[in-house]
């Protein structure tokens, strides 16, 4: 009975070893993915912050257009401005799925273009930044309820 003993015992030994292996797969398996989400959220976050930046150089070099002396260097400098919110859009596009975000930066960037296509000293509207802005906080999470 003791061979018998053994074997049960061996078997038993050699399922918790199989038990705990698969345990401790799952478990780097998780931690894997809540490294690649966290990892998603931060490339998210940094091309959000970057739409924004661009987006304020984009309107600072309006406003310049707007104050300044009209000159073919501050129109070329707010071509280049909206030419960079045209790449930045792109990688909003690509890296967040949120259709507030995806909708407000298409609207920032084709009002952008249409001033630069357009522009003259007329009220052609403002380019608001506040739309976009306040779905990236809704996204993220951020956004401040009012009181």
């Amino acid at each position: 009975m003791s061979w018998f003993d053994a074997l049960i015992g061996g078997g038993a030994a050699l399922t918790g070893v199989g038990m705990q292996q698969a345990f401790s797969w799952r478990s780097e398996q998780h931690k894997h993915l809540r490294e690649q989400r966290a990892r998603v959220r931060q490339e998210q976050h940094a091309v959000l912050v970057d739409v924004v930046k661009t987006g304020r150089r984009v309107q600072r070099a309006l406003v310049d257009i707007e104050r300044g002396p009209d000159t073919e260097k501050a129109h070329e400098i707010f071509g280049r401005e909206v030419d960079q919110l045209t790449e930045v859009v792109a990688a909003v596009r690509l890296l967040v799925t949120d259709r507030a975000i995806l909708k407000e930066a298409k609207r920032f960037e084709a009002h952008a273009k249409s001033l630069e296509r357009d522009y003259q000293r007329s009220d052609q509207g403002s380019l608001r930044l506040t739309p976009l802005i306040d779905a990236i906080r809704d996204f993220e999470g951020t956004a401040q309820s009012p009181e």
